[in-house]
């Protein structure tokens, strides 16, 4: 996993301040003993998808649309997601 870069982040959320949301939405998550970190991330609509629509190639604002921004918003807010909690594979 790449260094994870919270400064660096929070510079991003002043350009998309709905990054902050997204933040606060995912401290707010509840698990329990089947918990999969991927699947929260991963499923439609998920956290990933609508990372990709703020920051990134496919980000409206030029300022972050480029792999550095999207790399640093992915890390920090994956790295906040509760630990998978399941015997199985993850999604």
């Amino acid at each position: 996993m790449n260094r994870i870069d919270k400064k660096k982040f929070k510079e991003l959320c002043k350009i998309v301040p709905e990054l902050l949301e997204i933040e606060k939405r995912i401290k707010s998550i509840t698990h329990d003993e089947n918990f999969c970190a991927n699947h929260v991330w991963y499923q439609s609509p998920g956290f990933k998808k609508w990372v990709c629509s703020l920051v990134g190639w496919s980000a409206r604002n030029e300022a972050v649309s480029d792999g550095d921004s999207y790399d640093t918003a992915y890390d920090y807010l994956y790295d906040l997601l509760p630990a998978c909690n399941h015997e199985n594979d993850c999604y």
